[in-house]
């Protein structure tokens, strides 16, 4: 994931700080040397807190789950607003049927709720 910082002009990379290649600010941004000191050796190259290779993961772990969740919330919200739509719909359709003498108003009533979806509040 870390992009590790090599010179163009063949510079060694500064001794006890982070490898990283980080970019810099400006109109014209370039690549350059984390400026932290490196905390944490892997592989012979020493990292930063933040850009230590470990660390990246977990955290892109967490986010891809914090995304997947979302994605699962939203999804579950699109199928509650279809299913209530379309017992919103029945419900119409048996008030129609009541409105034009249906003998048994009860039992028609009765199912159109039924296929409004279920919540877990009170």
């Amino acid at each position: 994931m870390t992009n590790l910082w090599k010179s163009r002009y063949g510079d060694a990379p500064a001794s006890g700080r982070c490898r990283a290649a980080v970019r810099g600010e400006g109109r014209w941004p370039s690549l350059s040397q984390c400026r932290r000191t490196a905390t944490v050796t892997r592989d012979d190259i020493g990292y930063c807190h933040q850009h230590d290779p470990e660390v990246e993961r977990k955290r892109a772990d967490d986010r891809q789950r914090q995304w997947q969740e979302a994605a699962r919330a939203r999804e579950e919200a699109a199928e509650f607003k279809a299913a209530t739509e379309r017992a919103m719909l029945a419900c119409k359709a048996a008030c129609q049927l009541i409105a034009d003498g249906a003998n048994d108003s009860r039992r028609i009533a009765r199912e159109a709720v039924a296929l409004f979806p279920s919540t877990n509040s009170c």
